[in-house]
């Protein structure tokens, strides 16, 4: 056990979770001498572990259905692909290039999950870029992506005294425990540090992602132009330092937040609210312009409206499911605030 002058004074969990002997495995390799490992190593193994992670596992996790443990946008396959496509139109009209000029690129689509396949798609071409895979864009590109930087492993901070602290997890034997330790900085840490807005004065937990600006920045490298949209939920710097003491980091399975992110790695998953304002300067220093931050409902209202229309006007029969599917999209009260959209157009098309 850790000696008690390792730990700085605090109070996040003196509870600790159990884990299996293919975990301990797992995890014992990116612990340091005294049993720590940080946020994001374990997020990134409980996440992605070639044999153990969330997202390997050979089963299908988005959907309605109570097997499933969430649903997305995408989920509402009868009405969001021909809003996307809609969208698309409407950004590439200044673009001078007509739609068909552009491949349309979605990364990191769930495996079995295809809203494209049964539509004709008015784009060059249409394929699927899996994690893990190189980003291979062609040079003129429609780049999608649907909850992919919100699934992306991440540090979670506590600041004390105005002064941030890094959140670590501790393993003695099989047992994992959530706790401040005062160790060294770690590589990764160091550089989230330099780049976190000032500690609060009181009590503050903070989660970010550098993984999710690590993995746009690869998106970007290669010099494709085109147009950039990423459907997911997030907040600025100036709302995660305003409005959430907590954090937004939390588990989900079986459609229920688990208050513990620790437990059952593997088996559920893990995510935190993306920082826009992070993915923007990546976009900004890639040459992108045009880069606008919407709310859902806001987005399909200004770049899918004749869209909008056709649907609402399509039936007078009040249960028709894609009414049904266009209000979960579009209301406030489901996922027309709840999600954002990033949208950027990079070359000779950009807009400004």
């Amino acid at each position: 056990m850790p000696a008690a002058k390792d730990f700085c004074i605090m109070a996040i969990r003196s509870n600790s979770f159990q884990l299996s002997d293919l975990w301990v495995e797992a995890i014992r390799p990116v612990c340091n001498a005294q049993g720590y490992l940080n946020y994001e190593d374990f997020s990134r193994l409980a996440l992605f572990h070639e044999t153990l992670g969330y997202y390997r596992r050979e089963t299908v996790r988005v959907g309605k259905s109570a097997d499933r443990d969430f649903y997305t946008s995408s989920s509402h396959s009868r009405v969001f692909p021909d809003l996307v496509i809609a969208a698309c139109e409407h950004l590439l009209a200044e673009s001078g290039l007509p739609i068909s000029s552009f491949e349309f690129c979605e990364i990191g689509a769930e495996p079995g999950v295809d809203p494209w396949r049964e539509r004709t798609l008015p784009f060059a071409g249409y394929r699927i870029l899996r994690l893990g895979q190189a980003f291979e864009i062609p040079e003129f590109a429609v780049v999608y992506s649907n909850e992919l930087f919100d699934a992306q492993p991440f540090h979670r901070w506590l600041a004390q005294n105005g002064k941030w602290c890094p959140i670590h997890l501790c393993m003695q034997g099989n047992q994992l425990s959530e706790v401040i330790a005062s160790q060294p900085l770690t590589e990764s840490e160091a550089r989230a540090t330099a780049l976190l807005p000032k500690a609060p004065a009181m009590e503050y937990h903070l989660d970010w992602s550098t993984a999710a600006s690590e993995l746009m920045q690869n998106i970007v490298n290669t010099s494709w132009n085109g147009l950039l949209l990423a459907f997911d939920y997030g907040m600025s710097w100036k709302q995660r330092i305003e409005e959430t003491p907590q954090g937004t980091a939390r588990a989900y399975r079986s459609h229920r937040q688990i208050e513990d992110l620790f437990h059952n790695p593997g088996a559920q998953d893990l995510t935190t609210h993306v920082c826009w304002d992070a993915l923007s300067a990546v976009l900004k220093n890639a040459g992108f312009g045009s880069i606008r931050i919407h709310s859902q409902s806001r987005f399909f209202l200004e770049h899918a409206a004749p869209s909008l229309q056709q649907i609402i006007t399509a039936s007078n029969t009040l249960t028709d499911p894609r009414k049904g599917q266009l209000l979960e999209l579009i209301s406030p009260g489901f996922f027309g605030q709840k999600f954002q959209v990033l949208s950027a157009l990079r070359g000779e098309i950009r807009t400004s």
